[in-house]
């Protein structure tokens, strides 16, 4: 269970360490919901990501994250697959939801 912690000559170091342990873990742990492990599902995810242009998936995991961290979105994963889908088929309207935001609306 506890394990020696490495030292590390900045903090680019730690977070590359810091990168190299999730990845590990991610292929070792199978996703719940979908086929594979966890890293399987972030390349596939991420690809699509990458698809939609930085600045459209910035706004994407960030409306994710205020959702799930309203209650609002209980698997934030299944609901940012539902985003690229409809973005794939040009349904994807983030400017609604952040204009419902502004305006204090439920979006």
């Amino acid at each position: 269970m506890w394990q020696v912690m490495p030292t590390f000559s900045d903090l680019d170091a730690l977070n590359l360490w810091l990168e190299e342990q999730c990845k590990a873990l991610w292929a070792e742990t199978a996703h719940g919901g979908l086929p594979g492990s966890v890293a399987d599902v972030w390349e596939v995810e991420k690809s699509s990501l990458i698809r939609l242009g930085k600045q459209v998936a910035t706004a994407a995991l960030t409306l994710v994250f205020e959702k799930h961290c309203a209650g609002k979105v209980s698997s934030p994963g299944s609901y940012l697959r539902g985003m690229m889908e409809k973005a794939g088929a040009g349904e994807l309207h983030l400017e609604r939801s952040f204009y419902g935001k502004l305006s204090g609306q439920a979006a």
